[in-house]
């Protein structure tokens, strides 16, 4: 479930800053590492599984106004999701091409030292984030006027 806090909205700039609740984040994806984490050097390649859970996310959305059949509609023109997260737990598969207790000791690690792993990964949650929420926000209000959706800005 999202659950979405009360919008700020300059009619200014057209910039809507949004607070969002997402209860559990669940990523399903593939990576590729080379590099290092705690010293210990770790590559593969594969499946990686996670679960972040009370995550709570600051959108900031850019939108312009554009006239369609003479009506005055809007888009959104950019969208940036930050979010943080309480707890959560990464598995990449195929580690050291699928050497099963170095895999086990890598997420072991990784999974103890969450917070500076998840420093690294944010990122790319937030940009895929950023893009499914607006992907979803267009597909809304392009049904709609600017005047239907704030009456009287």
């Amino acid at each position: 479930m999202l659950y979405f806090f009360f919008p700020r909205i300059d009619f200014n700039t057209l910039i809507v800053l949004v607070d969002v609740e997402l209860p559990n984040i669940q990523v399903e994806g593939t990576y590729g590492m080379d590099g290092k984490l705690l010293l210990l050097p770790i590559r593969g390649s594969g499946p990686i599984h996670g679960n972040f859970s009370n995550c709570i996310g600051a959108c900031k959305i850019q939108i312009e106004k554009y006239l369609e059949n003479g009506e005055e509609k809007m888009r959104i023109t950019d969208f940036k999701l930050k979010i943080s997260v309480d707890k959560g737990i990464i598995k990449l598969d195929n580690l050291f091409g699928g050497e099963q207790v170095l895999g086990d000791v890598i997420n072991l690690a990784i999974n103890n030292n969450f917070d500076l792993f998840l420093k690294e990964l944010s990122p790319l949650v937030e940009k895929a984030l950023s893009d499914s929420f607006q992907n979803i926000a267009s597909s809304i209000i392009q049904q709609f006027t600017f005047a239907q959706l704030f009456p009287g800005a």
